[in-house]
């Protein structure tokens, strides 16, 4: 608990089912884009 997770070089379309996917085990932050790339992280929870 408590470590943490950064996926990068994402499409955009791709952020919503990765941060659902992700989701399950990681409290995932707000997405952060840029030019059509983004970035996700996310806390594991306990």
């Amino acid at each position: 608990p408590g470590g943490s997770i950064v996926l990068s070089g994402i499409l955009t379309e791709q952020a919503g089912p990765l941060s659902e996917s992700y989701g399950r085990w990681f409290a995932m932050s707000r997405p952060e884009i840029r030019e059509g790339w983004v970035l996700l992280h996310g806390t594991r929870k306990a």
